[in-house]
């Protein structure tokens, strides 16, 4: 039993199948940030100008993301809905500014 658990399982058969799990995994990354961003802001934690600043680039690279993930994800708030768990901040700021 303890060899099924512990055994690898490989995700990808060649360079493309792991380029696009890297860049899901970024998705993802990118989302928990925004919502890690959006709390720090509300409970001020984080000052206005840093919260901007920050908001910024994640926007650069959600756009740059977006681009090569448009076929495998073709709509970000599903992919929100059934593979995160409620990240209502996340999925407020992706309705207004990640508009693709």
């Amino acid at each position: 039993m303890r060899d099924n658990l512990s055994r690898k399982v490989k995700l990808w058969n060649d360079k493309s199948g792991r380029n696009k799990y890297e860049r899901l995994a970024n998705l993802y990354a990118l989302i928990r940030s925004v919502e890690r961003l959006e709390t720090a802001y509300v409970n001020s934690s984080a000052h206005a100008g840093a919260y901007e600043a920050a908001c910024s680039e994640l926007i650069t690279k959600y756009k740059t993301l977006r681009n090569a993930l448009v076929d495998t994800v073709p709509d970000v708030h599903r992919f929100m809905q059934v593979e995160i768990p409620p990240l209502p901040f996340a999925a407020m700021l992706t309705m207004i500014y990640f508009v693709a």
